[in-house]
């Protein structure tokens, strides 16, 4: 896949797969081309040359409604114009399963409960959602694609709000997840340690074009760090996992 706005190329020869179950992280600077190779993956962005294909079939020919089938998409910010309570926030979900004129059903609620269950949120089934807190809200919005019943989720930057508790709480369930119910995840960060400790795979993109791409433990390590950032960084093995330290 290659992408240019204006005469200036956005996205570079991207070539990747990403397989069923898979928790794979998205690794770039600012401006490296993160959103807009997500945009083009969702169908937002349709005039890029190549394709992206979902079990062999070009999105290209997919209408909005089918993509929906194939693939939920978590945005960084959340905010609802509309206080909806949190059940009805994650019922949404099931919206590309509906006929136009028709309403949630009771099967259509006992999913969307079952995914608050499956975070164990359904606490919070009733409350607005704008009340909550922004670790509650990504949950609750993880919990609408899983309603929305797809075997494919794109996260961008899922943890860029959270407080560092809730970076760890909302990575641990994705990846719990994933596990769990065999939906493949393609997450965005700017957080390195996190990729490490939760990615199976990474992508790292820099400069427009795919720097490399493979399991987790076997690729990133600190010359690729410094490539992709322009910092030095040291890796520490410990006996609760790796991590990253920035040299500066």
């Amino acid at each position: 896949m290659t992408f240019s706005y204006n005469k200036n190329i956005i996205l570079n020869d991207i070539s990747f797969e990403i397989n069923e179950g898979e928790f794979v992280g998205l690794l770039g600077k600012n401006g490296a081309g993160k959103s807009t190779l997500f945009h083009c993956i969702l169908n937002f962005i349709k005039n890029y040359n190549g394709e992206v294909t979902i079990d062999n079939i070009n999105t290209k020919t997919m209408s909005r409604k089918t993509m929906a089938r194939h693939i939920s998409f978590i945005s960084q910010k959340h905010e609802s114009t509309f206080n909806y309570s949190v059940i009805d926030t994650v019922m949404m979900g099931a919206a590309n399963r509906m006929g136009m004129f028709e309403k949630p059903s009771e099967k259509h609620y006992m999913e969307s409960l079952n995914a608050l269950k499956q975070l164990k949120i359904d606490n919070l089934s009733d409350k607005l959602f704008n009340n909550l807190s922004g670790g509650e809200q990504q949950l609750v919005m993880i919990a609408r694609a899983l309603a929305q019943n797809t075997k494919m989720i794109i996260m961008d930057e899922p943890t860029s709000a959270l407080d560092f508790y809730n970076q760890e709480f909302v990575m641990s369930k994705i990846r719990d997840i994933s596990i769990k119910n065999n939906i493949s995840f393609l997450i965005s960060s700017h957080n390195p340690n996190l990729v490490l400790k939760y990615c199976k795979k990474i992508i790292a993109l820099s400069n427009h074009k795919i720097l490399s791409f493979g399991e987790t433990n076997a690729i990133l390590d600190e010359d690729l760090l410094y490539k992709l950032y322009n910092m030095k960084t040291k890796i520490y093995k410990t006996e609760h996992g790796d991590f990253i330290q920035a040299i500066i």
